[in-house]
């Protein structure tokens, strides 16, 4: 009765309850912390001097056509994107161990959140998602899903400036998984006009509101990188939100 009291709290797209401390994964039976030890103890090394070559193959490969199709036409670039994007990414989620991926839209607490259909399917050029995330595993999910252009906000303004609202730095693909590992400096000279960078996007934009990565735990103050008179269509933002499961397995 107090769960579902709580419950009431519940925010449908992140799953985030104000009023209870977030709990970590429990392993309740013998046999579900004996595959857990047996996984990381034993099989853990030798999966890891398995895949690490793998992976670090498909980097190098995502980087080189990366490097490549910026010199192609932007039509012709996003066709070509899609397809190694599709590919590639999705390999690499698969040997990261990222076997099962569900994505579906949350209407209601109440309601399934994982239907059949696919976020991707009502996402086109134009378009913005404005999602949270926790590592570069998420952008290599929405690089994967969407081959969007990715945003940052400004964080080197001179002394006494405050960030404009309305503006963004657009960001590659490994600048997007560069700002995970660490935070470069952006300064003011680099930023766009908001509905600029949706206009002459090849592809949906990212907007990352909180401005930084998170632990998946809590939402932090949005930065106002979307103008209040923006002359994007409401119709034409999405919001988007990770939520991780442990499935316990030998392989």
């Amino acid at each position: 009765v107090i769960m579902e009291k709580f419950n009431t709290w519940a925010d449908p797209r992140t799953g985030i309850q104000p009023f209870l401390p977030p709990t970590g994964c429990r392993y309740t039976s013998t046999t579900s912390k004996i595959l857990f030890w047996l996984r990381c103890g034993l099989l853990g090394p030798i999966l890891v001097l398995l895949r690490l070559p793998i992976v670090g193959v498909l980097f190098l490969l995502l980087w080189l056509l990366e490097s490549v199709t910026g010199l192609i036409p932007a039509g012709a670039r996003r066709l070509t994107q899609r397809i190694y994007h599709t590919i590639i990414i999705r390999a690499l989620l698969f040997f990261m161990g990222f076997w099962s991926i569900d994505a579906g839209y949350a209407t209601s607490r109440r309601r399934n959140p994982f239907p059949t259909t696919a976020p991707g399917s009502s996402v086109s050029d134009g378009h913005v998602v404005i999602a949270n995330h926790s590592s570069y595993i998420d952008v290599l999910y929405l690089a994967y899903q969407f081959s969007p252009t990715f945003t940052a906000t400004v964080n080197d303004w001179r002394d006494g400036e405050l960030p404009a609202p309305g503006v963004v730095v657009p960001q590659t693909l490994f600048q997007a998984i560069s700002e995970t590992i660490y935070q470069p400096r952006r300064l003011a000279k680099q930023c766009r006009p908001f509905d600029e960078v949706v206009k002459n996007s090849v592809g949906p934009v990212i907007v990352f509101p909180e401005g930084t990565t998170t632990n998946g735990n809590v939402l932090l103050g949005c930065i106002p990188v979307i103008p209040v008179s923006t002359t994007v269509p409401r119709t034409n933002f999405h919001i988007l939100s990770f939520k991780y499961f442990v499935y316990i397995a030998l392989l």
